[in-house]
């Protein structure tokens, strides 16, 4: 019996976490830098319109060495994301800007391209804000916020 019961405690345990979901931080204060990737699930975009959405990624890159950043930048450019050549220094962490691969029309591509960025991240850079921009602006700008 106990270990029907466990089981179905683990079961009901990885159907939840299954269906959980990142959120950014929304505190008010200093930025914090929270790892995006640990459940791999975009947050919910409730609004797509009809020119759909395009992904925004903010990757912390804290005392990262230049063999990881060259690989960072390598591997963006293979999966299809761009890296916006300027690093942002927001509350002393050094911060890169990528520019999702597509344009986002449903939920289930924005959590394809989150996965995807999520593979980005390794050893010292994590993913740890996205945001979802209309496509389609003049020379493609971005705009930190």
């Amino acid at each position: 019996m106990p270990v029907r019961t466990l089981a179905s405690i683990l079961a009901t345990s990885l159907l939840l976490a299954g269906c959980a979901r990142w959120e950014p931080s929304r505190r008010p204060g200093p930025v914090t830098f929270e790892r995006a990737c640990p459940l791999r699930r975009a947050p919910l975009v409730d609004a797509f319109g009809a020119a759909g959405l395009r992904g925004v990624y903010h990757f912390a890159v804290p005392d990262a060495p230049g063999a990881e950043l060259d690989a960072f930048f390598r591997a963006a450019a293979t999966g299809g994301f761009r890296v916006v050549p300027m690093m942002i220094n927001i509350n002393g962490v050094d911060t890169l800007v990528v520019s999702g691969r597509a344009v986002l029309h449903d939920q289930r591509a924005v959590d394809q391209e989150f996965r995807a960025a999520c593979e980005l991240g390794a050893g010292h850079i994590y993913l740890t804000h996205v945001r979802h921009d209309p496509p389609g602006q003049p020379g493609e700008a971005q705009r930190v916020r």
